[in-house]
């Protein structure tokens, strides 16, 4: 048996890694820059050991890393990691209707996020931790969670999952992922719609753009009194003032998620801060409807000049010179009186010495 590379101690192992990150596909680079060095030994293993078709194969043309090859799973041991031997399938099952379930599926199609189905053979367990606990500073320096926000346009958000839970979650997510689905039912049922919404199957999109711009300005009253969306998000096709600025802009959103995707966000609320608000004030089925369908009419309609500068110099001039004669007004005749003390005094105090 040859020697395999990353055991050959004669090439350091920054020269095997640059090896592949210039002679592999892009799914093969970015699979290795979450390996872990054991990991990197078995996959140099398999190629030596390998078949010989694989064998025969030139380094940019190995056999790609996420399909379910059983070979290749078992020669990296991904999807194998004793660590969810540890989890508990039952609880990760509650974990995943609370926090996963508004935005992912497990056999069901994706969703406002990917399909799960597979994901333990997708990714190596320590990634999914790290990916499941810290998708922020995952998304700040990992490969393939910035592919994943490029291609998915969204940001999971933090959902305060401990490590015990994490691994709970991905027992339960490996579990289920072995019943395929069938034509008449997805591997794992959606969790029970709220009175009052529809299924993605059931919808029509047919919301009014006039009643999404009252919602949003807050011009209306949403039913359940949630607050409008105006003091948070700003969309600059609208006239000035465009809104806050605590939320993201919203222009440009309709593209990138569509409506389902929308109906599904707006629907399901995952952001933390939006959870929090909207969980006992949630938006009605046309509500959303018609906030889909401003934002679907804005993203036709070109942004109007930027005005804001204009506008903001004289309202600032104007409250300055407001602020000028409030106190003017108020402090005038305070003012005046302290003058008219200190002159009757120094009068009083210079006819004395005369």
């Amino acid at each position: 048996m040859k020697t395999p590379l990353l055991m050959n101690r004669k090439i350091p192992l920054v020269c095997a890694v640059a090896l592949l990150f210039t002679s592999g596909p892009p799914d093969f680079k970015l699979f290795f820059q979450s390996c872990t060095q054991e990991q990197f030994a078995r996959v140099f293993v398999y190629r030596d050991e390998g078949d010989e078709a694989d064998k025969a194969r030139p380094p940019n043309r190995v056999r790609p890393v996420f399909t379910a090859s059983t070979t290749f799973i078992e020669a990296t041991g991904r999807g194998q990691d004793a660590s969810l031997e540890e989890g508990s399938a039952a609880r990760g099952k509650a974990i995943y209707e609370e926090k996963c379930a508004s935005c992912h599926s497990i056999g069901g199609g994706p969703e406002l996020g990917p399909d799960l189905q597979g994901v333990t053979q997708q990714r190596s367990t320590p990634w999914l931790i790290e990916f499941i606990m810290n998708p922020e500073e995952m998304f700040a320096d990992d490969p393939l969670a910035r592919q994943l926000l490029e291609e998915w346009q969204i940001r999971m958000p933090d959902m305060d999952v401990e490590y015990e839970q994490a691994v709970d979650l991905l027992a339960y997510i490996q579990t289920a992922s072995e019943t395929a689905p069938s034509e008449a039912e997805p591997a794992i049922a959606a969790p029970a719609m709220p009175a009052g919404r529809k299924a993605r199957e059931e919808r029509v999109m047919e919301g009014s753009y006039e009643e999404g711009l009252l919602y949003y300005t807050g011009d209306k009253e949403l039913k359940n009194e949630g607050p409008s969306c105006l003091g948070c998000h700003n969309l600059p096709s609208l006239s000035f003032p465009y809104g806050g600025l605590l939320g993201p802009e919203l222009s440009g959103v309709y593209q990138r998620l569509g409506p389902d995707r929308l109906y599904s966000a707006l629907d399901m609320m995952p952001w933390k801060v939006m959870r929090s608000i909207y969980r006992e004030k949630p938006l009605t089925d046309s509500e959303i409807q018609d906030l889909i369908a401003l934002l679907q009419g804005t993203a036709e309609k070109p942004n109007p000049p930027d005005v804001s500068l204009l506008l903001a110099l004289p309202i600032a001039g104007g409250g300055f010179l407001l602020s000028l004669a409030l106190a003017w007004a108020i402090w005038r005749s305070r003012i005046t009186t302290v003058r008219q003390a200190l002159v009757n005094r120094a009068t009083q105090a210079g006819g004395t010495t005369a």
